[in-house]
């Protein structure tokens, strides 16, 4: 049994889109902006470095509302939206890297840490999936959902973990 749409609902479904989207583009008033950064927690204590490695941290993949630069909000019965009038200072995933690569290099977690494709060579890489990064209102607090790949190489190890923060 097959699960792909059919050529006219798949159509039917572009057209729709489309449709909507036209909906968007007349905007006859710029509503102000207000644009949010993060901040970096404080200075997590330096880990045992003894055998450390290059550390090349990877922008995690992210699907909308997560992946772009609107600020998600989730209600308390769970629906999710975005903030009107604000925005991430930029993508939620490159502030997240950000974030993490600045964490690390300050905890001295590894003799270097690097953004992936930087061109330098580690031989440790870590990647993920932000599968949240969403304000709670009820909370005034951001959720962040990070699903985290680790990958050392050839006789160095491999781990996968899921963290979440508030």
């Amino acid at each position: 049994m097959s699960h792909l749409p059919s050529l006219p609902g798949s159509l039917c479904l572009l057209l729709l889109g489309a449709s909507l989207a036209g909906c968007t583009l007349v905007d006859l008033e710029p509503e102000p902006l207000v644009i949010f950064d993060l901040r970096q927690p404080a200075v997590l204590p330096a880990g045992d470095r003894r055998g450390a490695r290059g550390l090349a941290v990877a922008q995690p993949v992210a699907f909308d509302p997560v992946a772009g630069e609107r600020i998600a909000v989730r209600s308390g019965n769970g629906s999710l939206g975005v903030l009107a009038g604000a925005r991430w200072a930029g993508s939620a995933p490159r502030l997240f890297q950000d974030l993490l690569l600045r964490g690390l290099e300050d905890a001295g977690a590894a003799p270097f840490v690097i953004r992936a494709g930087e061109g330098a060579s580690a031989d440790c890489h870590l990647a993920g999936d932000l599968r949240a990064f969403e304000y709670l209102p009820e909370e005034a607090r951001v959720r962040v959902l990070f699903r985290a790949r680790l990958d050392c190489g050839e006789g160095g190890g491999r781990a996968a973990r899921a963290f979440e923060a508030r």
